[in-house]
């Protein structure tokens, strides 16, 4: 008798639809599961930790957060990153007990945007195709699966010209059923895509997204996203997301990533005025200092700064800080403490988690 075919490693991690419909059993709690329940298991192994404790422990996989960055050569993330999911599905896999403690935090964040694995031998540069599928199945998987499409908190994806008459719709109409999302990151929106963005988000209402961090490009998907506290544009001048904001998202609270000279801001003060937060670089502070004033809730400044910087590029920061400090000064009084805060925009870990870190500013030594 011939052995049985392996199934294929890349099916096992990046399609939820097999998992929701022939494994649905696993992942709905049932009567069935209730009677297999060893309670024992639930004070075994790793769960005997507090959970703050395998929780801090997770954080040594790398995590795709709101700050990830994909490669500058490629717009996908290289393969490490599927390491944490595969951890914590082969834990969710362990036993009832497990599937309870390791199931959500498996299906918190749904991706598509990680480069195919090696073993799948996957051809160089087609990494377009390999997302959109991962893309169209792990949406139809959602869509499936009430259960897991209550988990999901942030999704992280790529969106490309493959299949986009099909694929757009199909994911703009699976963001609408993941009803505690709160998070989208585009990490990387093809430049000539803008119709098929217009056409499959058209219609589509995403009142419960309050971040939304996208390429320049993507106002269409910014138009479907009424309640959004935060908008961070990671690509071009941000000019048609300020058009959108002012004429769909009226809650806009803080904005990252945005060009900040003159022409712009007087468009950014009439389409966010409640505004609180709001990003800027060492460039021509002046041009933002100016109109802050105009901004009645604004309590936060943050500065973008390389974190490896030339003493030319320090002085650039310090006069920069001194003139927000001082621009601060004619505001009028506020209840919330005012603050600066610099961001250490790390380029060398770039596709980290993070890709940088904050310090704050002592308004009082500035």
């Amino acid at each position: 008798m011939p052995p049985k075919k392996r199934k294929n490693a890349e099916a096992e991690v990046d399609d939820p639809q097999e998992e929701t419909s022939t494994k649905k059993q696993k992942h709905q709690p049932s009567e069935a599961h209730s009677e297999k329940e060893v309670g024992s298991n639930s004070t075994k192994g790793i769960l005997v930790l507090p959970s703050g404790l395998w929780t801090e422990t997770l954080k040594n996989l790398q995590a795709i957060g709101p700050l990830t960055r994909a490669p500058s050569d490629t717009p996908v993330l290289p393969e490490t990153y599927l390491e944490r999911t595969d951890a914590l599905r082969a834990l969710s896999q362990v036993c009832v007990a497990y599937r309870r403690a390791f199931l959500p935090v498996l299906w918190e964040s749904f991706t598509a945007c990680c480069s195919a694995r090696v073993s799948a031998k996957t051809k160089p540069g087609s990494f377009y195709k390999h997302n959109g599928e991962a893309l169209l199945r792990k949406c139809a998987g959602l869509t499936a699966n009430p259960e897991l499409a209550g988990f999901v908190r942030g999704a992280h994806v790529i969106l490309t010209r493959y299949q986009a008459a099909t694929l757009i719709p199909t994911f703009s109409a699976a963001l609408g059923k993941l009803p505690n999302l709160h998070t989208l990151h585009v990490l990387h929106a093809h430049t000539a895509m803008t119709t098929a963005l217009k056409t499959g988000f058209e219609g589509v209402a995403l009142p419960q997204i309050r971040t939304l961090i996208i390429p320049g490009n993507g106002h269409e998907i910014l138009r479907s996203c009424p309640h959004v506290l935060t908008v961070r544009c990671t690509s071009e001048d941000g000019s048609k997301l300020i058009t959108v904001i002012g004429k769909h998202c009226l809650d806009v609270q803080e904005m990252h990533g945005f060009c900040t000279e003159e022409s712009y801001m007087k468009r950014i003060v009439k389409a966010a005025p409640n505004l609180r937060v709001f990003e800027i670089s060492t460039y021509n502070p002046e041009s933002v200092v100016q109109f802050l004033p105009k901004f009645k809730n604004i309590n936060t400044v943050i500065i973008r700064t390389p974190r490896s910087r030339e003493d030319k590029q320090a002085a650039a920061l310090q006069a920069c800080i001194r003139t927000v400090v001082k621009g601060f000064k004619y505001l009028p009084p506020s209840r919330e403490e005012r603050r600066v805060r610099l961001w250490h925009d790390d380029w060398e870990t770039r596709q980290s988690e993070s890709g940088g870190f904050f310090t704050e500013v002592d308004l009082e030594q500035a």
